[in-house]
């Protein structure tokens, strides 16, 4: 498994040698613009060699395992579906049923995070990606300023 590094605004990494946890500076610029995944040959001063992926998001995914439901703006029909992760900008949902989505559609998500208060979310958000039985959605406001923002800040 590779190490995960991530870049930062001005196009620089810190790389953390999993080995001996010494830290390196790294101008990776040249490959944000990418589609494709990075993956960076390393070799430390200690002498471990070792693959880094280069993550450039603008947000850190949180892997997470909430069921909730959806309804569509549209058509007001609804649907159960599975957080798979949560970010400060959008979700990575996992849809059960055979609904079919178009790109730009609005929908209105609820579920419930596992925090200590099973804090409910309702979040209106626009389907950005579609692969299969995932949707990538994008929240339409990044201001979190319910239970969700605690979430992403503290967890």
């Amino acid at each position: 498994m590779s190490e995960r590094i991530f870049a930062n605004q001005d196009g620089t990494t810190t790389i953390i040698c999993p080995q001996c946890g010494k830290l390196k500076q790294a101008d990776v610029s040249k490959y944000l613009e990418l589609k494709s995944t990075v993956r960076l040959k390393c070799r430390c001063i200690c002498g471990h060699c070792y693959v880094a992926e280069l993550e450039r998001r603008r947000y850190i995914r949180k892997k997470s395992n909430f069921s909730g439901n959806f309804v569509r703006t549209a058509n007001a029909r609804k649907g159960i579906m599975t957080v798979c992760d949560i970010s400060r900008s959008g979700l990575k949902l996992r849809i059960n049923g055979t609904e079919q989505f178009v790109i730009g559609e609005e929908l209105s998500v609820e579920f419930r995070l596992d925090d200590t208060l099973r804090s409910i979310v309702k979040k209106d958000v626009i389907v950005r990606k579609i692969e299969s039985s995932f949707v990538g959605v994008e929240f339409n406001s990044m201001d979190h300023y319910d239970q969700l923002g605690a979430y992403l800040m503290f967890n």
